[in-house]
């Protein structure tokens, strides 16, 4: 069995893939000489092209096993990770032990349902309840299942940003904004603890098109230093 010296653990954003849309695999293929561990949060039906969203405590138990995982079979690695948009506030719910490095690509500081709620509202076909299932139909033609439990331990985490100065503590936190982002617009940085390192970089959320490289120019960066 292999042993790798370095390894980056990419933690995907809501509603997609490990890949997160192309944008993990991009970054993954900018950092040849480390392991990348890909993974999936959602339950997957591909007969229905349907993406079911756990609950976030079920997500931070599933990043804890993949952390865990990684040490046990690589016991000397340096371990990093890369989040995209809401699981941040994952791993930060976790707040792992023993990380180099973390860095948060496009989070949510705010934590304004009512705001993401009129944003789900306005996609055609979607249903929102947040006593029952809500489906939310998706721009790549899938469509997201979110139930219950997903809405009430939302509505229990009072602050991203708190949450993010802890996960400071104990890890070199790097957050990356997008300057055109338009799912996440008027972020408010203040609060945030001196300890974490705050980078712009044009692009929308996902940093697509010709704002991608230069994304993936940056992380190598930060993960080569």
């Amino acid at each position: 069995m292999n042993t790798y010296n370095h390894i980056v653990i990419f933690s995907h954003g809501f509603g997609v893939r490990k890949d997160g849309r192309g944008l993990f695999t991009d970054i993954a293929a900018g950092l040849p000489q480390v392991k990348s561990v890909l993974f999936d949060y959602n339950e997957f039906d591909e007969q229905k092209n349907t993406l079911t969203i756990p609950p976030f405590s079920e997500n931070s138990k599933r990043l804890d096993e993949i952390i865990s995982r990684e040490k046990k079979m690589n016991p000397n690695a340096v371990i990093d990770i890369v989040t995209h948009s809401q699981d941040a506030v994952i791993d930060a719910l976790l707040s792992p032990t023993s990380i180099r490095r973390t860095i948060f690509i496009a989070p949510p500081l705010s934590w304004n349902i009512e705001k993401s709620l009129a944003r789900y509202k306005k996609v055609l076909g979607a249903k929102i309840n947040m006593s029952g299932v809500s489906i939310l139909p998706r721009s790549d033609g899938s469509t997201t299942i979110i139930p219950r439990e997903y809405w009430e331990e939302r509505d229990r985490i009072v602050s991203p940003i708190a949450l993010y100065n802890a996960v400071a503590e104990t890890t070199d936190l790097i957050i990356i904004y997008a300057n055109q982002d338009s799912i996440l617009s008027d972020e408010v940085t203040s609060g945030l603890s001196s300890n974490i390192r705050n980078i712009r970089l044009d692009g929308d959320h996902d940093f697509n098109g010709p704002a991608r490289p230069n994304l993936v120019r940056a992380v190598q960066s930060i993960i080569g230093d």
